[in-house]
């Protein structure tokens, strides 16, 4: 009988390759002769390019760029040169955890560093550039992105404004590139929240990128303000379409590109992973992700991988750093068995620190309890 593991990250803790691994040797130490598939996983949050990379075996492009406050930086996207496909991850330069918590200023991040890193992919020729947007730093509508690529954004005297979340209100117009964008560009993400209002990118995400309360208003203001200059530009209402507040609405300004879509990170990667082949020949599935709440019916990998396996009839398993959810929710996602790594009494930065170890032990006593009985359920 064969395993298959495929998670997501614990953020901040272990990668899916780290936490493949851990659950692959607490298996093995109970079933030495278990076959096991590792099928690391993400969302278009952390880790998509690394994910990425693994399964189409891109090579790293490394480029001189900035951060969210414009100091000089390097970073990394990776490139498939048989299908001319950028993969780039938003975090990697304009990401929150970045910037010192004192440099954490939404009005004044943005995202041009990310442009520069989608410009050096252009150059390079690319027919396909993949763009996850999870973590960053910014609420500048991706106006840094468009303004790297050549994309100009003018106020009422027709003068140019920087790139920025606080800049929003002051754009009146905008003047596009001299040659399109022409490529296909995909957005990677995962959230469903809209441009604008009380779940919009600035009141769901602005706090945590060192907005104060009176700032939010100010960057709610300002993204209304962008808003209404977008729908007369495109000729598109797009404020309240599902996904467009993510990563301080990049969605909603990437639109202005010529061949623009949004896709559920998850399902690119279940794709170029091949979970749906893999699981014809699985007897149980191994899956986690760094807290199981609400949060994960909306399109997370653990309720991904849940509903991928729901028709098989496949036991899907998940082991992750939190748990917080009832019976109820846990049978919604489609699990036949959940647990937190907290085996007793401890803080949460003690569960970080020994996520490795906690991990390996909980696989251990599951598969402790398969060996036994065959199969699991919830008393």
């Amino acid at each position: 009988m064969t395993i298959l593991i495929a998670p997501d990250k614990f953020k901040g803790s272990l990668d899916s390759f780290e936490l493949c691994q851990a659950m692959s040797e607490g298996i093995l130490q109970v079933d030495p002769a278990r076959e096991i598939i590792l099928l690391p996983l993400a969302d278009g949050g952390d880790g998509f390019g690394k994910v990425m990379a693994h399964y189409l075996h891109t090579t790293a492009v490394v480029e001189q760029t900035v951060n969210a406050i414009g100091k000089p930086m390097t970073a990394q996207y990776e490139w498939h040169a048989e299908s001319r496909t950028a993969i780039i991850e938003l975090a990697t330069a304009s990401g929150l955890t970045l910037l010192k918590d004192d440099e954490r200023n939404p009005l004044q991040t943005s995202s041009y560093g990310t442009g520069l890193l989608v410009k050096s992919a252009l150059e390079k020729g690319a027919a396909k550039i993949i763009l996850g947007v999870g973590g960053s730093a910014t609420n500048d509508g991706g106006t840094g992105i468009l303004n790297a690529i050549g994309y100009r954004f003018l106020d009422s005297n027709n003068q140019e404004v920087y790139p920025c979340g606080g800049s929003l209100g002051d754009i009146q117009s905008i003047r596009l590139p001299e040659h399109p964008v022409d490529v296909e560009f995909i957005i990677a993400c995962d959230v469903s929240n809209s441009l604008l209002g009380k779940n919009g990118a600035v009141f769901t995400y602005g706090s945590q990128k060192g907005a104060t309360e009176n700032e939010l208003q100010l960057l709610e203001d300002g993204m209304q303000n962008f808003a209404a200059v977008l729908e007369k530009q495109t000729g598109k209402s797009i404020a309240h379409l599902p996904g467009m507040g993510a990563a301080g609405g990049a969605p909603a300004g990437l639109m202005l590109l010529p061949n623009c879509k949004v896709q559920k990170g998850t399902d690119i990667i279940l794709s170029h992973s091949k979970l749906n082949d893999h699981l014809s020949g699985a007897s149980f599935v191994f899956t986690g992700e760094g807290s199981f709440d609400k949060q994960t019916l909306n399109g997370k990998v653990v309720h991904a991988v849940a509903s991928a396996t729901k028709l098989t009839g496949i036991p899907v398993i998940a082991i992750c750093g939190k748990v917080a959810a009832d019976h109820a929710m846990i049978a919604e996602c489609g699990l036949t068995f959940i647990t937190s790594i907290c085996n007793g009494p401890m803080t949460f930065e003690e569960s970080k620190q020994d996520a490795f170890n906690l991990v390996r032990f909980a696989a251990a006593n599951i598969t402790s309890l398969i060996v036994k009985s065959g199969t699991l359920r919830h008393e």
